[in-house]
């Protein structure tokens, strides 16, 4: 039984771990704020190990790949992928490849402005896009 004997091990070095694994969880009644905030701490995990999951920070590939999962946002008239790259850098700051919450927001409202230019409540209008 030499296979039964590597997954407890496997089991043990995983518990063992000096990472805690961050998930985040949705409540049934949660705000729009907790709703984006699990959105980006969700993408913020894909295609990292255990020690980024430590920092929520959200890195170029995955804020595009999030923002082209939005139904109807990326049109290739008002938003393209290349607006995406531009307000990610126009909301990161100068040393970092990363954004954090805060500037996620910031870069929806952005968005909100290039996607819905004639509303009067733009910032509004972003956040009911997820």
């Amino acid at each position: 039984r030499p296979s039964m004997n590597i997954r407890i091990q496997s089991r043990e070095r995983l518990a063992a771990s000096p990472y805690k694994v961050i998930r985040p969880k949705l409540k049934p009644n949660a705000t729009v704020e907790d709703r984006l905030r699990f959105l980006f701490q969700t993408y913020c995990r894909q295609g990292h190990g255990h020690e980024e999951l430590m920092k929520p920070m959200l890195e170029s590939r995955n804020f595009v790949k999030m923002m082209q999962d939005c139904p109807g946002l990326l049109d290739g008239e008002r938003v393209t992928t290349a607006d995406l790259d531009i307000v990610f850098v126009k909301c990161k700051a100068k040393a970092e490849r990363r954004i954090s919450f805060d500037q996620f927001l910031l870069a929806l409202s952005h968005l909100a402005g290039k996607a819905f230019p004639d509303d009067a409540d733009v910032p509004r209008t972003a956040f009911t896009l997820f």
